[in-house]
Parts: C-alpha cells; sequence; structure tokens
C-alpha cells in the first residue's frame, strides 16, 4: 500500500522493486518530492532530514538511508539519501492512511 502511495503520486521517486512479486516487501524506499511537482526527486541529506523531522512532528517514523547514485562501473557519481518506510504485521490500513496524510502534507511544505 505504501508503496502505491509513491508510485501514484512520483513513479520516477521510487527506488524499492514494486513489479517482481518476489522482491516486493515491507520497506519502501524512495527519493522525496515536492507533492505539488513530483516530477523533481531531491536526493540531498538536508532535505531527507528536514522530511523525517517533520513526520516524526506527527508521530510518523520513517529513516534517512544513505543511498549512492553509480554508474554502470558501481563507481559513485552522486552522494545522495532516500526515506525508508517500514511497515509489517503489526501495522494496520489506518497508519498507512495516517502515513499518506502526514507526508502529503509535509511534502506540500517541502519547499515553503
Amino acid at each position: 500500500m505504501v508503496k502505491q502511495i509513491i508510485l501514484s503520486q512520483a513513479p520516477n521517486c521510487i527506488v524499492s522493486p514494486y513489479e517482481a512479486p518476489e522482491l516486493r516487501s515491507g520497506l519502501t524506499t524512495f527519493f522525496l518530492f515536492d507533492w505539488n511537482n513530483p516530477q523533481t526527486c531531491f536526493t540531498d541529506e538536508q532535505t531527507a532530514d528536514w522530511v523525517v523531522n517533520e513526520l516524526l512532528k506527527k508521530k510518523v517514523q520513517v529513516r534517512t538511508v544513505f543511498f549512492p547514485i553509480v554508474d554502470f562501473s558501481g563507481q559513485p557519481l552522486q552522494q545522495s539519501y532516500v526515506v525508508r518506510v517500514s511497515t509489517g504485521y503489526f501495522n494496520k490500513v489506518s497508519d498507512v492512511e495516517e502515513f499518506a496524510l502526514a507526508l502529503e502534507e509535509v511534502l506540500t511544505n517541502l519547499n515553503a
């Protein structure tokens, strides 16, 4: 369900596998984006940390993860950061709905 939220708003920002059933999990990793202008992904640590802190104020806990962008040979091109959402059997649909609302609010205010 979290993957669907990201895919429906900013499909170019998702990092987690979502098509192959054998690679699906409760983890969703994505680059941050402006909710009203989702074509652009943010990859910097400062933005990722800000979003994580803003979500925490709303009692939504996610984390920032270092995610190097590499070329085809594996050489680093850019240091980047993603946000990781981890859901499990203990989460309810209402928890994911609360996450979606909080994420929309925070990402709408990203450039404010």
